[in-house]
């Protein structure tokens, strides 16, 4: 099997130390002030995860433009570079391009063709740190490959959310669990190889001076687990809203009948995206949602309805299912998601300079010529 640690591997340090799950909520470890938060972070939310975004990614959503030809995608006739005398073959590029237009399919074919030099960089460097693994010949157990691996798993769930399986992220990147799992092989080897070279790995006594420095990152806030009912307003005008405050009142009362079936009811009436899960807004916090809310779901008792709450779009019934209040969580429940953290920062920090280095000591030749 031909590694991908270039192109994955190290994507994958890199995410992982943005997306770590550090509390038990799934929020990650943020390296600065989060700044502004979106009022809800309910369930309908689907955070994404595009690899490619921002620099494989095209401006225009609904497609390429179909007066371009297909014959504009690059495609190599022949080698496209030779390491320490080692071909890289033209499959290895075509194969990098169809994986990339699958990853990105509104991708237009000119933006592949000004990427060329970068895709054949990648695949110099890829092929670079295949052969520094393979003369390094770390021994690397299946213990520890088995605990990254549940880690890396751990901490991309999180990212991905709750919408996509952590498989069929890797399906999208071109690996199979297996394969996934003899990447992770690699990426312990690598972090040997570099620790080699000098790179740190944190210490018991960092990991726990972080903890110390910044508990403002393990406070998990006041929250309850809520669902609700929107009832929007069909024009912004007093008469909208009335209209809107009216529903709402019948919707309550329908609430409000002997063994009411909220989920049923919300499904039906709310105007929300939340109708299609029942108006499950899981677990927020207060400085996720709007005023309105928060003013009325953080005084209910669990298994409280509220009457209709005027908002900015119309009225909304509020129930309360569980209420949290703010705690802070244990050395013991995110050590390792710290410790993973800070040596996912050393690890970012030294790979630029490892690959440079060895692009340096490496006799390299680019075959442009060969790429149509």
């Amino acid at each position: 099997m031909q590694r991908k640690i270039a192109t994955l591997i190290i994507g994958l340090m890199v995410a992982s130390g943005s997306a770590l799950a550090a509390c038990s909520s799934g929020d990650p470890i943020p390296d600065e002030d989060p700044g502004d938060t979106p009022q809800y972070q309910s369930a309908e939310d689907e955070p994404g995860n595009d690899s490619m975004e921002g620099f494989y990614q095209g401006e225009d959503p609904s497609g390429p433009d179909p007066s371009l030809s297909p014959a504009s995608v690059p495609q190599a006739t022949g080698p496209v570079a030779t390491v320490n005398g080692e071909e890289i073959s033209a499959d290895e590029f075509n194969e990098q391009i169809e994986l990339i237009q699958a990853q990105n399919p509104h991708i237009p074919p000119e933006m592949l063709a000004e990427a060329t030099d970068d895709i054949v960089e990648g695949l110099v460097q890829q092929r670079l740190v295949e052969d520094a693994l393979d003369e390094a010949d770390v021994e690397v157990s299946e213990e520890v490959v088995d605990e990254r691996v549940a880690q890396v798993r751990e901490e991309f769930q999180a990212f991905l959310g709750p919408d996509m399986d952590f498989d069929e992220y890797l399906a999208a990147q071109g690996l199979s669990p297996e394969e996934f799992r003899d990447e992770v092989r690699d990426m312990i080897a690598l972090e040997e190889v570099l620790i080699e070279t000098g790179v740190e790995m944190p210490t018991e006594e960092e990991v726990q001076a972080f903890y110390d420095d910044h508990p403002e990152f393990f406070t998990q806030p006041e929250s309850v687990e809520a669902r609700h009912i929107v009832i929007a307003a069909e024009t912004a005008t007093e008469e909208g809203f009335e209209a809107a405050e009216a529903r709402a009142e019948e919707v309550y009362e329908q609430l409000t009948e002997e063994d009411a079936d909220f989920e049923a009811i919300a499904a039906e009436h709310s105007d929300a995206p939340s109708a299609q899960m029942g108006g499950n807004l899981g677990r927020v916090s207060r400085f996720e949602v709007p005023p309105e809310f928060e003013a009325t779901a953080f005084d209910l008792e669990a298994g409280e309805i509220s009457e209709p709450v005027r908002t900015a779009d119309g009225y909304e019934i509020i129930q309360v299912l569980e209420h949290f209040e703010e705690e802070t969580q244990e050395f013991a429940e995110v050590r390792d998601q710290i410790e993973s953290q800070l040596r996912n920062e050393a690890l970012q920090e030294a790979i630029p300079q490892f690959l440079a280095d060895l692009r340096d000591d490496a006799a390299v030749e680019i075959h442009r010529e060969n790429i149509e």
